[in-house]
């Protein structure tokens, strides 16, 4: 029963943080907690903003799709929310 429960909450977080555009850190016991807080604190100096305003001014709440990628640098890894209900 207990693994199953962990197994259901970990499915809902990485859920949760993907659809948020966000990034699931599991950790197995504390002993991994260190190595996740300064993989963290590394990605936090990478993070960029950006704005988006988009031509389509129907506020009619359907599903948006946006993609964001790097043009000059394909390499790289974009996390971003797959889109928005336009409300």
């Amino acid at each position: 029963y207990y693994d199953r429960v962990i197994s259901m909450s970990q499915k809902s977080l990485s859920l949760l943080a993907e659809e948020s555009g966000g990034q699931y850190y599991g950790a197995k016991d504390v002993n991994n907690l260190a190595s996740i807080y300064e993989q963290i604190a590394g990605e936090l100096g990478q993070i960029y903003s950006i704005g988006y305003e988009p031509t389509n001014e129907k506020r009619d709440g359907v599903w948006r799709t946006v993609s964001v990628s790097l043009k000059n640098h394909p390499e790289l890894k974009v996390r971003t929310r797959r889109g928005y209900y336009a409300r």
